[in-house]
């Protein structure tokens, strides 16, 4: 039996749009995810996990919040093997 991955970094409740949609929030948010993947490629990671709580509102997300949101994937896409949400 094959492994889905070697070593993982596994992440949770990030909030993206909490406090009215805030910049300085969601800028925040950027700057630890940006953290965690040069972290998780440091120690050896090739898959990210991300355990859910990615939005702080389901129902409606910000035009702004949305281009965050896409900055992020496309940086954790760009930096390990695999992603997966949940």
């Amino acid at each position: 039996m094959s492994n889905l991955f070697k070593k993982a970094i596994v992440m949770t409740d990030l909030h993206l749009g909490l406090k009215s949609n805030s910049i300085l929030h969601n800028d925040d948010c950027l700057n630890f995810m940006k953290w965690a993947a040069e972290l998780g490629k440091k120690e050896g990671c090739d898959t990210c996990l991300f355990l859910g709580d990615y939005h702080n509102n389901r129902s409606t997300v910000n035009v702004l919040t949305l281009k965050y949101s896409l900055n992020i994937l496309e940086m954790l896409g760009k930096t390990f093997d695999s992603v997966y949400f949940i």
